[in-house]
């Protein structure tokens, strides 16, 4: 009968579950998401087989903790990303001109025909 009231059946269970979400004992959670997700990518880090991906990673969490770190006011995680971020973003590019890749600049021959 009370569901009824409220919208049809299964309304009162939407309604628990939004009250539930916002109850006292998740304040925070919002403030802490990104640092979440940022301890998610280091996590996944550790699951890279090759080292291109992991940097890749590793750039991803540190730009999420410079975020996080900055929305709460963490200087020491602040100091540790932004000292890694450059690191990363360094080791990617060595990785990917050792393979070539983007800026590879083919070899330049001379006329066709000629001989060296």
């Amino acid at each position: 009968m009370c569901n009824a009231k409220k919208g049809g059946k299964g309304a009162g269970d939407v309604e628990h579950v939004l009250a539930w979400a916002h109850s006292p004992h998740l304040h925070g959670w919002n403030d802490d998401v990104i640092g979440y997700i940022a301890s998610a990518l280091v996590l996944a880090t550790f699951s890279m087989r090759s080292m291109q991906s992991l940097r890749m990673i590793a750039i991803a969490s540190n730009v999420a903790f410079i975020t996080y770190a900055v929305v709460a006011d963490l200087r020491p995680i602040l100091i540790l990303h932004s000292i890694l971020l450059p690191v990363n973003a360094v080791r990617l590019a060595q990785i990917q001109l050792a393979k070539g890749w983007p800026w590879r600049i083919p070899p330049v021959h001379g006329p066709a025909g000629a001989t060296g």
